[in-house]
């Protein structure tokens, strides 16, 4: 069950990674300027956000 959680709570937060990576990849592809790209460091602090809740929560995401 612990197991299931985390995976559900990576797996959303992946989702919202590569929604965001195809958003930043298609401005900079029609803007056609690579300094749209500088935007996925924004998502560092999803990442962390992600191993810190996890770790301190022992695999267990937010109750919604």
């Amino acid at each position: 069950m612990i197991l299931l959680r985390f995976t559900c709570a990576v797996i959303t937060r992946a989702l919202f990674i590569l929604v965001s990576l195809t958003g930043v990849w298609r401005v900079a592809w029609v803007k056609d300027d690579k300094m749209f790209w500088l935007l996925t460091f924004l998502l560092l602090p999803l990442v962390l956000e992600m191993i810190i809740t996890l770790e301190r929560r022992k695999g267990k995401d937010y109750k919604w």
